[in-house]
């Protein structure tokens, strides 16, 4: 029976000699055939770094992009669309989309596109019309409850929004409702601007009052 390429690179990882710590000579070979190949064709760099074939084309990748070169911290404008074209191509694969980046985590491309580079964000003050279309959508995509009669401060809402929303699943939601603002951007707008509860006065009355 024939084998797939795919069974047979994972029988490989199985069976290949144990090529132990890098040296290095293995280092340099590597670092020389990774820049000559424009960080691509990782099999023809494993096979200049070892003609014996105890580098894998995975591993001599790995390593030089994990040891050898250092990880982007800071994101730009050019960086967001790069990564928003990535996507588009590989989809969440993200481990692809990494290696589309160059010298990117697969956790942080996801973060970053998650978090910001899909949502094409705008800056600045928030308008009016944009506050509003918040107000709503939290109302929406929020728990409805009823308020007790006589109710005060976070009890009176008529939706309960959460506190701890760890992954942001519900400001994802609510971020699709208000076009070009991340899913940050309209938890802060809410909780330092228009969450009523924070505005209610817990001292006692003045005699002005």
């Amino acid at each position: 029976k024939a084998r797939s390429a795919k069974d047979c690179a994972r029988r490989w990882d199985d069976v290949k000699p144990n090529a132990g710590s890098w040296t290095e000579d293995e280092e340099a070979r590597l670092l020389a055939a990774a820049e000559a190949n424009g960080g691509q064709r990782w099999d023809i760099v494993a096979a200049f770094v070892d003609s014996d074939g105890a580098r894998t084309a995975d591993e001599c990748m790995r390593h030089y992009r994990d040891r050898m070169t250092p990880l982007e911290k800071d994101w730009n404008d050019a960086d967001d669309a790069r990564l928003r074209e990535a996507v588009r191509i590989h989809g969440d694969d993200w481990q692809r989309v990494a290696d589309a980046m160059g010298r990117r985590l697969p956790k942080d491309v996801r973060h970053r596109y998650q978090q910001y580079a899909m949502w094409r964000p705008k800056k600045g003050a928030w308008t009016i019309l944009e506050q509003r279309r918040l107000v709503l959508a939290i109302r929406a995509e929020a728990e409805p409850r009823d308020a007790p009669l006589g109710a005060t401060g976070a009890d009176a809402m008529p939706f309960k929004v959460p506190v701890n929303d760890r992954r942001d699943g519900f400001w994802r939601k609510v971020a699709t409702h208000v076009p070009r603002r991340t899913p940050l951007q309209c938890r802060s707008k809410w909780h330092d601007d228009l969450d009523p509860v924070r505005f209610v006065k817990k001292t006692g009355w003045s005699d002005g009052e």
